[in-house]
This record gives C-alpha cells, structure tokens and sequence, in this order.
C-alpha cells in the first residue's frame, strides 16, 4: 500500500500538465500519478480507497524549471495517508497529509495496476512529457533518510 517513483528527470518545456508516471487499473482511473504543471509545480493524482473520488496535491509553483534536471523521489504511503517529494537530496517539498481512505485496507485499489511513463494512462493518451526520464525506479515501499540518501547519491551519478 505504499508507491514510490525515484528517478533523474530533466524537464523540457512547461506550457501544459505533463504526466511523470501514471499507475491506473485495467478500466482507467488513475490511483497514482505523479506530473509536472505548467507553473512549474508538481502534482499527485490520487483516488480515495473508500469512495473512488480524485484528490490533487500540489507544490507551490515553481519549484522547477523548465530545460533543467533533477533528482526526485516521489512518494505516496495510503495506509499511514501522507506523500512526500524530494528534489535533489532536500528536504520534503509537499509533506502533505492524504484523505484517501476511511478504513484502508485489503480492499485498496492498489492491485493490479498498470504504469505508463510520459504521457497519460488514457486509451489514447495525451499529457505527453517532453523531456527525458532516465536512472527511475518505482517500488513499493517508503525509503527511510538513510535509503533516500543513498538513492540521491545514486541518482547525482
């Protein structure tokens, strides 16, 4: 019950949302996804595990920059309800307490998910990400400091 995107992404131009890495269920309905704003924030998409209905959470604008690289880990944790992002070795820019679930539990829409990376989980996708993803994992587990610095470490290779 806990998703995390780890990756170098260097992001080309801003001018609209641009999906990161979307994880949606064989019938659509994304239940993680991870995307870049125009302004320059990123943004999780989630879905609540008891009712099925959207949740955004945000950064402030700006965080990044159009035609620059960054070391990212991404988090979503839906039982202890929080998500978190870090951008090159920082601290946690989102620290965002969720409301994804009443009771979550066995019956979370975390299974048999599919992912796609750079563009939207759609059957004719759109939100193309114009830049470049590269050295990413996703895993499902939430990384301690300890794991988050060796990550970084990794990444800044």
């Amino acid at each position: 019950n806990a998703v995390t995107f780890a990756g170098r992404v260097k992001f080309g131009a801003l001018a609209a949302t641009q999906q990161i890495i979307v994880l949606s269920t064989a019938a659509g309905g994304n239940r993680f996804s991870f995307r870049v704003l125009s302004t320059g924030g990123l943004q999780f998409s989630l879905r609540r595990l008891d009712s099925d209905s959207t949740m955004s959470y945000a950064t402030a604008a700006g965080v990044v920059a159009a035609n620059t690289a960054y070391s990212i880990i991404a988090s979503v944790d839906y039982v202890g309800n929080t998500a978190s992002i870090y951008l090159n070795g920082g601290s946690d820019i989102l620290a965002a307490t969720l409301t994804l679930a009443s009771s979550p539990g066995p019956t979370s829409n975390t299974t048999s998910l599919r992912a796609r990376i750079g563009a939207s989980s759609d059957a004719v996708p759109d939100e193309f990400f114009p830049g470049s993803i590269g050295m990413f994992a996703l895993t499902n587990s939430i990384p301690t400091a300890a794991q988050r610095a060796a990550i970084f470490a990794e990444l800044a290779l």
